[in-house]
């Protein structure tokens, strides 16, 4: 029934009685109720037309919060193959072609949404990729014989998520603190380059190397 789906307001349902279909609508007052059971009643006049196991009907349901809700609900127990197409057709109040155009233009713009996410997941990995070169230039350019160098003066970087973007975020330890401890400031960057003329933000307590050397690891 995935064509009624993508052609209807029409939702599909499994349960201890099986498979059903239904729409609903929330109702506030006896005026929305009578407005919305007119325009329920066309589409289950149509419905019952059809040959099909099962039962269609209209039925009013309590909601866990006080408020009501109508139902058109259809329980489709089985229904043979050649009565599949006019029941979407009844169902969705659909003629041949306009269900037909509807269905394309469903295709259409699920092509659409797969082919951005595919577009937009590359240039993902590809910035990622680009962030993971660029850090370990940075390791390079900080590392002492394949040694990271954690002193005061030290600056180390990661590659961090910035909304939908790659960046960074850098930490350069400002003093040594007792315990073994340093102090450090930190900053968010989209670039590395952007690590020239960065405002730094001084971090409230300081660090034990091993809680900081993500920032520096080789």
């Amino acid at each position: 029934m995935k064509a009624l789906h993508a052609a209807s307001d029409f939702t599909g349902h499994i349960d201890s009685r099986g498979f059903s279909l239904s729409m609903t609508k929330s109702i506030h007052n006896r005026t929305e109720y009578a407005e919305q059971l007119a325009q329920f009643q066309p589409t289950l006049d149509r419905i019952k037309k059809i040959n099909f196991y099962g039962k269609a009907s209209i039925w009013l349901g309590k909601t866990l919060w006080g408020g009501y809700i109508l139902v058109l609900e259809v329980i489709l127990d089985a229904i043979k193959e050649p009565d599949v197409h006019p029941f979407i057709l009844a169902a969705s109040g659909l003629d041949a072609g306009s269900l037909h155009d509807k269905l394309m233009q469903k295709q259409a713009e699920d092509e659409a949404r797969e082919a951005e996410y595919k577009r937009t997941s590359e240039i993902d990995k590809a910035r990622r990729a680009e962030a993971e070169i660029r850090r370990s230039e940075l390791e390079k350019q900080l590392s002492v014989n394949g040694k990271m160098v954690m002193a005061v003066g030290s600056l180390g970087a990661k590659a961090i998520a910035l909304g939908d973007q790659v960046g960074f975020q850098a930490i350069r330890i400002t003093k040594k603190g007792s315990f073994g401890r340093f102090g450090f400031e930190f900053t968010r960057v989209p670039t590395l380059d952007a690590l020239t003329g960065a405002r730094w933000q001084p971090a409230r307590t300081q660090k034990k190397p091993d809680e900081i050397g993500s920032y520096f690891a080789v």
